[in-house]
């Protein structure tokens, strides 16, 4: 079998590549070709922009795939490049969408027919629109596809947990081991899955005849967690006892605005998946619980941090600090929350704290007036564009 997938890099298609590679299928992986470190040997990488059909068209030559997996695209127009440039080179087209756009149904299992409006945030709202769009285009030329809808997916370079960081992700762990107050929101359930069980039951739908033109969530009833699982079950792993605080986000958004809609419209409700559908139709089930998997990503996030040189995220950090300090000061915690950051203060004073405050200020303030500077361009543009008419 071959296989395109595009990306290659990021946690769910660098999955995708290394389970094809070990299947033995003949497989290729099409990227800008900036970030090579987490290249998987055996897998052919192509370097272009998949939003420049000339470009992609004249890499790809007459290669031809029976599978062609759609990482990248996030709204209508770049599915329509994509399929542009891989509907007539593929048998199989998937389209990685998210699990995300159902409506929430509280702890009660969601199945793959259940509603799907999720439209509150601009991120899901445009995963239906390419869903919807992708059924049309099928209908219209025979296209053989079929939808994945990952949940909260993890592995070596992502942790489960709705406020973390990537750059590097070891952060997460170096802050809890050092003792820090680690900043949590609302602790619903959610269901997860480890990356190789994803890739697991996503290759196994590789030219299989029962998920032509159809749609699975990626996920398994014995591994949903609750969010505060995931600090508890680090904290076992570090051997340290994790001080956790809970703020609301709209708290959250008066200091840290831009991670608001992630976690207001979709880490913030519970999601808990049926993986009745999955199960019929892959040979695979899940087998990594929580504390294997983020053992695994805890030692390859210490192993990257150690052998790349990398810095621990000061601003990550600052943002969770002004967050917390934020929320002490105008009494947003609850009691025992309160009591344990006044303690962490008498300990260690509130010096920390305040820089971090200060400098999330000024980070907003420039984030304010870029955004202010953007739209003023692009208005200017939008006038010159209708003068030239």
């Amino acid at each position: 079998m071959k296989v395109l997938i595009t990306g290659g890099t990021g946690t769910i298609s660098s999955g995708l590549v290394k389970e094809s590679v070990n299947r033995g299928y003949e497989t290729y992986a099409i990227t800008r070709g900036t970030n090579n470190k987490r290249n998987i040997l055996g897998a052919n990488y192509l370097h272009a922009d998949i939003w420049d059909t000339e470009n992609v068209s004249s890499v790809l030559g007459n290669l031809k795939f029976d599978v062609v997996v759609e990482c990248l695209a996030y709204g209508v127009e770049q599915l329509k490049i994509s399929l542009n440039n891989f509907s007539k080179r593929c048998s199989q087209y998937v389209f990685i969408s998210t699990a995300g756009i159902y409506n929430r149904l509280g702890e009660n299992r969601i199945k793959e027919s259940d509603p799907k409006e999720f439209i509150d945030w601009s991120y899901t709202r445009n995963k239906i629109e390419c869903e919807k769009y992708l059924v049309s285009f099928s209908d219209r030329t025979g296209l053989k596809y079929t939808i994945v809808r990952p949940t909260v997916t993890y592995g070596d370079y992502r942790i489960p947990f709705p406020i973390a960081t990537r750059t590097p992700g070891w952060t997460f762990f170096d802050r809890m081991k050092s003792g820090q107050i680690m900043l949590a929101s609302d602790n619903v359930k959610f269901s997860i899955i480890h990356i190789d069980d994803f890739s697991n039951m996503v290759v196994s739908l590789f030219g299989n005849e029962k998920a032509m033109n159809e749609d699975f969530h990626i996920a398994s009833n014995d591994n949903d967690i609750y969010w505060d699982d995931v600090i508890r079950t680090a904290g076992e792993i570090l051997n340290v006892e994790p001080k956790i605080v809970h703020v609301s986000p709209d708290v959250i958004k008066k200091v840290w605005p831009h991670i608001y809609d992630e976690l207001a419209y979709n880490k913030n409700l519970s999601l808990v998946l049926d993986d009745s559908k999955i199960k019929r139709t892959s040979a695979h089930i899940q087998t990594i619980k929580l504390k294997e998997g983020l053992e695994r990503t805890k030692n390859m996030m210490y192993t990257e941090y150690l052998s790349n040189d990398c810095m621990i995220d000061k601003k990550w950090n600052d943002f969770c600090n002004a967050v917390i300090f934020y929320s002490y000061k105008n009494h947003y915690l609850n009691e025992i929350e309160t009591q344990m950051v006044k303690k962490y203060i008498d300990n260690y004073g509130s010096v920390d704290f305040e820089e971090s405050i200060k400098r999330v200020m000024r980070s907003n303030k420039k984030e304010k007036l870029a955004i202010y500077v953007w739209g003023i361009k692009k208005h200017i543009k939008n006038i010159l564009k209708d003068r030239d008419r």
